[in-house]
């Protein structure tokens, strides 16, 4: 299953020919999605939440996370930190930080492989 916020193909009404135009967008989630989000929220260390956390967060589906990727998500969890009243921390000082973590093969993106 895709992770939740991407959309999945279901079959259309049209028939079930097999042409795009019998593929509609999915916009809800299933049980068996429910459950794998459930999972995979829950226990986030073993491989399978990793590759869907990376698939949720890699938007435009390259396989790769780059810097306007994280930046983006990271905006957003900057904004309620903020509102939180927690310490204002700079996206740059987070990827540094991260990067020094994962210490992926290339510096200008990390793979799930990293």
């Amino acid at each position: 299953p895709r992770p939740f916020g991407l959309p999945e193909l279901e079959e259309g009404k049209g028939g079930g020919s097999g042409s795009k135009s019998d593929k509609l967008p999915k916009d809800y989630l299933s049980y068996e999605d429910f459950i794998f989000f459930m999972l995979s929220e829950e226990d986030k260390a073993n491989e399978i939440s990793v590759r869907y956390w990376f698939t949720c967060i890699d938007v435009d589906g390259d396989g790769m996370l780059n810097n306007m990727e994280m930046r983006s998500f990271y905006a957003l969890q900057q904004h309620r930190m903020t509102q939180l009243g927690h310490e204002y921390i700079p996206f740059e000082d987070m990827l540094c930080q991260m990067i020094d973590m994962i210490k992926p093969k290339n510096d200008d993106f990390v793979v799930v492989e990293d």
